[in-house]
């Protein structure tokens, strides 16, 4: 059966998904970091698997760098309040490398500028002494910062090895996101919510709207009777396509 592919634009500003809950800006965003090591990449740091063991592939791992550094892109302007980093558990050694960095938060992509890696954004936090071994290390921000590029920075000569990272926040005041379209396709997984809307475009947006608790990155488009299936699944692994001629798949990019 013949498919389309195309890409789905949608932005919403002035928004706010919820009011006085963190939830996680950062699971399944694009992300990049200084160097790679085999293939511990930097999206194996958000993508909500906190298995603190590096050869799971869980986890994101550099070569030595100075500096060394990771960075998400939130696909939006948030209101950053809180970052979650756990730290690799199986090896102390490695463990011991998550020290003496920063987390600094940019509203523009600062890899555009001619001074990065070494031009430094606006701080949330710096920790001098070592993450433990296998330790969830959770530090607000000294104030909310607005922005939608988030880095660890470490201005020393090591690698970086950490298992997941997330950015908490409560308030969005701006989103674009980009939805690949395969049509004549669904996915199937069980819905977080079924709905029934005028187009898909309102269908995503509904998605969107999901993300302060369910973490909805898809939707079921069924053309003949307009239901909008909400999802959640790892937008850089979906294998759960079926055929389906009366209905389009959006997942995000």
């Amino acid at each position: 059966m013949a498919s389309m592919f195309s890409i789905f634009l949608v932005s919403i500003t002035n928004m706010c998904l919820v009011s006085g809950v963190l939830f996680n800006a950062a699971l399944y965003k694009p992300a990049f970091m200084s160097s790679v090591n085999r293939d511990w990449n930097a999206e194996c740091a958000n993508d909500g698997n906190a298995n603190v063991y590096v050869y799971s592939g869980s986890c994101a791992h550099s070569i030595l760098d100075n500096p060394g550094w990771w960075m998400v892109d939130l696909r939006g302007q948030y209101k950053i309040e809180q970052i979650v980093l756990v730290n690799r558990g199986d090896d102390p050694a490695g463990a011991n490398r998550t020290k003496n960095f920063t987390f600094d938060v940019f509203k523009d992509d600062p890899r555009l500028s001619g001074d990065f890696p070494m031009k430094l954004g606006q701080v949330c936090y710096t920790r001098i002494e070592p993450v433990g071994r296998a330790e969830t290390f959770t530090q607000s921000c000294t104030a909310p910062i607005v922005g939608r590029f988030v880095r660890f920075v470490r201005y020393s000569l090591d690698m970086l090895n950490f298992c997941e990272i997330k950015v908490m926040t409560s308030t969005v005041l701006f989103l674009e996101n980009n939805f690949s379209v395969k049509s004549n396709f669904r996915l199937q997984i069980t819905p977080l919510s079924t709905t029934y809307t005028g187009d898909p475009s309102l269908c995503i947006l509904l998605c969107l709207q999901r993300r302060d608790s369910d973490t909805c990155t898809a939707v079921n488009w069924i053309r003949t009777t307009k239901q909008c299936q909400m999802l959640k699944v790892n937008p850089r692994n979906v294998t759960s396509y079926v055929d389906d001629p009366n209905s389009d798949v959006y997942v995000e990019m």
